[in-house]
C-alpha cells in the first residue's frame, strides 16, 4: 500500500491508486489474519457463528487499548524487504516439484505443532516425560524432521505405510488441519465422514477428527 501501484496488474493497480489518492498510507498498520475480522468470511463461517462473533462486530480486542501498547510484528519491515529481494532474484516458473511440496507441507506442519504443542515438543527434545495434563496421551515422538508423530499400536504391522503406522499429529482447530481435511474430503469425492476420516488417517492423526469432519457438510457447497 505504501509502494508504487504501477507494478501491479490494472485491476489491483487502479484500486491501490484510488486508496492512495484518498488516504495517507503512512499510519496504516498490519493486522494478522487470525485477528483480522475481514478474514472471517473467507474461512467458511456459518451465519450463526458470524452473528455471535465478537471479533466481527467489534474488531480485535487490542484496538480498545492505547496505541502505544498495540502488538507489533517484530522484524516485519526487514522481513518484508528481504522477501521482496528474494522474489527479484529467485523467480522460479513452472509447476512445483514433489520435493518442494513435501518440504512446504513439513514446514507448515511444524509451525502448527509448535503453536499448539510447544511444551510437549520441548519435553521430547529433552527426553523428558510429558506433563500429565498433556492432550497427547499416545506416546508421541519426534521424527527425523522434528515433527510430532504417533507411536501407536500399529508400528509392527507390515502391510501399512510408514505414515499409516505413525501418522503426523495435528490439533483439531488450526487452519492447516482445516485445509488438509478439505483436501481429503475432495479426494474421496465428497463422500461421508467415515470415508473422509479414513483418507485423513492415511497420513495424519487429528485430535477429535471425526467431530471436526462432521462440520464439513455445513460448509461444503457441493455437499
Amino acid at each position: 500500500m505504501k509502494g508504487s501501484a504501477s507494478k501491479f496488474k490494472p485491476f489491483v493497480s487502479n484500486r491501490i491508486s484510488e486508496i492512495q489518492g484518498n488516504t495517507d498510507p503512512m499510519p496504516w498498520r498490519h493486522c494478522s489474519g487470525k485477528q483480522n475480522p475481514a478474514d472471517l468470511l473467507t474461512r467458511g463461517l456459518s451465519s450463526k457463528e458470524l452473528i455471535n462473533s465478537e471479533k466481527w462486530w467489534h474488531g480485535p480486542a487490542w484496538l480498545k487499548d492505547s496505541e502505544n501498547i498495540w502488538p507489533e510484528l517484530e522484524g516485519f519491515e526487514s522481513m518484508d524487504s528481504e522477501t521482496v529481494e528474494l522474489k527479484r532474484k529467485d523467480i522460479v516458473k513452472g509447476p512445483l516439484a514433489a520435493e518442494e511440496l513435501s518440504n512446504a507441507e513439513i514446514f507448515w506442519v511444524k509451525v502448527t505443532q509448535n503453536d499448539f504443542y510447544t511444551s510437549e515438543i520441548t519435553c521430547l527434545k529433552s527426553s523428558k516425560t510429558l506433563q500429565k495434563d498433556s492432550k497427547l496421551c499416545f506416546n508421541p515422538f519426534l521424527d527425523d524432521n522434528r515433527a510430532l508423530r504417533v507411536t501407536g499400536r500399529l508400528g509392527k504391522t507390515t502391510h501399512l505405510s510408514a505414515n499409516e503406522k505413525h501418522p503426523i499429529i495435528l490439533p483439531c482447530k488450526s487452519r492447516l488441519t482445516e485445509l488438509l481435511i478439505w483436501e481429503s474430503h475432495k479426494r474421496v469425492f465428497h463422500s461421508g465422514v467415515s470415508h473422509t476420516l479414513v483418507q485423513v488417517r492415511e497420513k495424519y492423526w487429528i485430535l477429535k477428527a471425526r467431530q471436526t469432519i462432521k462440520s464439513l457438510p455445513k460448509k461444503c457447497i457441493t455437499c
